[in-house]
């Protein structure tokens, strides 16, 4: 199996919804005693690294590289929101022009990354694929209308975030088309990181590349 990766917010020195990232490490691996065993090291790691890395309890990035049940590296680090200013409709293909697949949250992005090595910074791929909006590089995306946030019905990789916030009614699941963008209000970009409204651009800052 590939190494995975679990990204997990940290705040006011706790480790947010970790029974959401236990869902996603049993779905990836079909194993409940590797989900407890990731999830208590998640807690574990916190814990040891409140007061050395984590001195103040503003919002922290724990990544944590696992293979089955086994620790590869974890990294905890002060979050730092990036700036996006536009995006660009792109297929998700990698260097080979091959479909990037991405149903497991793979510690490898180097092809997703790959997406966005001619971009500007600020630019950020936004994939679609047959028409259909998916989502972006690093977060799932939701659209603003008449105050409801919708989130595409079909995406690479279905988030944590996406997850639970569909399970609060917060985001509900539509087909979005690249040609309605213009028929939202506003786009923004949705991970364990960032909350919905926190990363806001206007669908009108969607561009399509000749080959989208």
């Amino acid at each position: 199996m590939s190494r995975l990766l679990e990204t997990i917010r940290v705040s006011m020195y706790r480790a947010f919804w970790l029974e959401w990232h236990f869902r996603r490490v049993l779905f990836s691996t079909g194993s409940e005693r590797t989900a407890r065993a990731i999830i208590g090291l998640a807690s574990s790691i916190v814990h040891r690294e409140t007061g050395r890395t984590i001195r103040c309890p503003g919002r922290y990035r724990l990544s944590i590289e696992y293979e089955h049940d086994t620790l590869i590296r974890y990294t905890i680090t002060p979050y730092a929101r990036r700036q996006v200013f536009a995006c660009v409709a792109c297929e998700p293909r990698d260097a080979s022009h091959r479909l990037i697949e991405y149903r497991l949250k793979y510690a490898d992005r180097s092809a997703l990354n790959e997406t966005a090595r001619n971009l500007a910074t600020g630019v950020e791929p936004l994939y679609v694929r047959n028409g259909l909006v998916l989502e972006a590089r690093y977060a799932n995306v939701a659209f603003l209308r008449r105050g409801q946030w919708f989130t595409p019905r079909t995406v690479m990789h279905a988030g944590t975030a996406r997850a639970r916030l569909l399970g609060s009614g917060i985001l509900q699941e539509a087909d979005i088309y690249r040609a309605d963008l213009c028929d939202f209000d506003a786009m923004c970009f949705v991970n364990a990181m960032l909350d919905p409204g926190e990363l806001v651009i206007s669908p009108n800052r969607v561009y399509t590349l000749p080959s989208a």
